[in-house]
Formats: C-alpha cells, sequence, structure tokens
C-alpha cells in the first residue's frame, strides 16, 4: 500500500514538472514575432560592387572592363533596364546611355549573370561621367543606424560605415519632399558623397 502511494506521488510530482516546463515555452506568440521582425530588418539585400572603365554603350547596354576582384573581371555588358539607374558622379541626377562618357564607372549587380561571352547581368544602378580625381558617391542600404554626436553613424549592408553629421545636405532623388537626418533609417538606399574620412557631404535618398 505504501509502495503504491509513493508510486502515485512520484507519478503527481513528475507530471507536475512536466507541466510546468512546458508552461515556460507557452506564449501568445509575442517572442516569436519579435525573432522575426529582427531578422526581417537584417534581411537586406547587398548589392555587388564593382569599377572600371566604361569602353562603349549600344542598344540599352554599357560595355564596361570590371577592374574590381570581385563578379568577374574583365569585359561584361551591363543591361540597362526600366528599374536600372544610371546616375552622374556630380550630381546624382539620371543620364541617358548617350550621355555616358568613356572612363571611370561603378556600378551595383544583383546576384544573376549569364555565363555567356561577354557575361551580361542587369544593374541596379551604375554611376557614371566620374571627375578623374574625385571620390565617387557610394550606393548604401542602411543596415544599423545611431546617433552619433551631433549626427548618425550609418552602417550599410556591405559592412562600410559612414558619419553623417547634423550638417550634411539631406536630398531627395528626384522629388520635391522635404527629407532630414530622421528620414534615415534601417533599409533606407541612398548615395553617399563623403570625404576620405567617410563623413558625408551630401545624402541623395531613394524612395522605398
Amino acid at each position: 500500500m505504501v509502495k503504491k502511494k509513493y508510486c502515485l506521488w512520484f507519478t503527481a510530482v513528475l507530471l507536475s514538472v512536466l507541466l510546468a516546463g512546458c508552461g515556460d515555452h507557452v506564449t501568445d506568440g509575442t517572442e516569436t514575432d519579435e525573432a522575426e521582425t529582427d531578422e526581417a530588418e537584417t534581411d537586406l539585400a547587398t548589392p555587388i560592387r564593382i569599377w572600371g572603365v566604361v569602353t562603349d554603350t549600344y542598344d540599352g547596354v554599357i560595355v564596361v572592363d570590371n577592374q574590381s576582384d570581385v563578379s568577374s573581371t574583365g569585359e561584361i555588358e551591363l543591361t540597362i533596364s526600366e528599374e536600372t539607374y544610371v546616375l552622374d558622379a556630380s550630381t546624382g541626377l539620371p543620364v541617358s546611355l548617350d550621355e555616358v562618357e568613356t572612363g571611370s564607372f561603378e556600378a551595383y549587380l544583383g546576384s544573376e549573370m549569364t555565363m555567356s561571352l561577354p557575361p551580361q547581368t542587369t544593374p541596379y544602378m551604375v554611376i557614371v561621367n566620374i571627375p578623374e580625381d574625385s571620390r565617387t558617391p557610394q550606393y548604401a542600404i542602411a543596415a544599423k543606424v545611431e546617433e552619433d554626436d551631433g549626427g548618425l553613424s550609418l552602417t550599410a549592408t556591405d559592412g562600410r560605415t559612414y558619419r553623417i553629421p547634423d550638417d550634411a545636405r539631406i536630398t531627395p532623388y528626384l522629388t520635391k519632399n522635404i527629407v532630414t537626418l530622421e528620414d534615415i533609417e534601417v533599409g533606407t538606399a541612398c548615395l553617399i558623397w563623403a570625404d576620405d574620412d567617410d563623413e558625408a557631404q551630401t545624402v541623395m535618398l531613394f524612395a522605398e
């Protein structure tokens, strides 16, 4: 009889422990949602940055000599779509293909490229007409934005970091909207003109 009571007591204790353990992991979904939100906020595209020399243009294509050590080195044909930004390095304004000069360029690519010779790809952005002895504006998608002593520190998805002081010029791309430092947040795509210390003088924001 004593042995039977002990078994019943032990079973009850074990059951209560198991239920308590289950209770620790039962939520209303808030924890899961927060985790998914954090992951979503950092799941941002990181364009592949290449640079080199524009050698030719024809029929919606910019032919370049990729001199970077990423993607396919040598000749690449950049197929320009309606979604591709082709921007002047000095102004950040769009240029037509007949306004693209031979000379230095930077481009930001996706992961898809044909296996043809030369390889072909459709870039997100091509920055052209880069003046000699000047820094090229950099395309960045903000992965992290923090306040930084009278301005912001922006870390891009590719790991590069820029300081944006509160007196930097903040402009919108092709609109008359008023934009400020407060409009720069995680996920913001922008073009940054910065000095040798990666401190921005001008930041152009692209609409989401």
